[in-house]
């Protein structure tokens, strides 16, 4: 039932906040990336791979309208150096992220590598959506299923796995100049 509900959720949501460890969290993707994430599976024909597309960037129309939700990634270095869909679209990934986040409703924090184990790493990737006068939902997905928390203890628990893991990030403006640096890199 939730699962189908995650575009309107996202909708609703004033303030969205996500951590992912391995890939660019998908408010955030170009559809190039997009793509390539769903044919690295090999599994799904070009059509399917296409709707998806279609779909994430159907999401992404949040960010763009007159009044959008806030938005607060923090995005393990594992995933900016896992080279997805060639050295071209990591560059222009990253070139988007940098986009971004020069938006004042969009934070963007890297987790450097360096900091080794940290409260997320156990917890997997997962969004936190918080809403204007109702209850806020923890949603995490799997292969082949998604996972909704409810109950205020999990909220606050996965609220306060992002503040550690904030904590440990580097600053927004580190954050850039570091997605900017590797944006150089992927032209050598």
């Amino acid at each position: 039932m939730f699962r189908s509900n995650l575009p309107a959720f996202e909708a609703g949501a004033s303030v969205i906040r996500t951590y992912e460890a391995v890939l660019i969290p998908g408010l955030l993707q170009i559809p190039a990336y997009t793509a390539a994430i769903f044919r690295g599976g090999q599994v799904l024909d070009s059509a399917v791979v296409d709707r998806h597309v279609e779909a994430r960037s159907a999401r992404q129309k949040i960010l763009d309208r007159e009044d959008p939700p806030s938005l607060v990634a923090l995005i393990d270095e594992a995933a900016l150096l896992k080279v997805i869909g060639g050295q071209a679209v990591m560059r222009a990934q990253l070139g988007h992220l940098v986009e971004m986040a020069a938006r004042s409703n969009i934070t963007i924090q890297v987790v450097p590598n360096a900091v080794g184990a940290h409260s997320a790493l156990t917890a997997g990737p997962f969004v936190i959506l918080d809403f204007p006068g109702d209850p806020s939902l923890v949603y995490m997905a799997t292969a082949t299923d998604s996972l909704w928390r409810e109950q205020p203890e999990e909220y606050q628990r996965y609220s306060l796995i992002l503040t550690h893991v904030s904590t440990s990030a580097l600053s927004p403006d580190e954050s850039t100049k570091y997605m900017i640096a590797m944006m150089d890199r992927q032209t050598r």
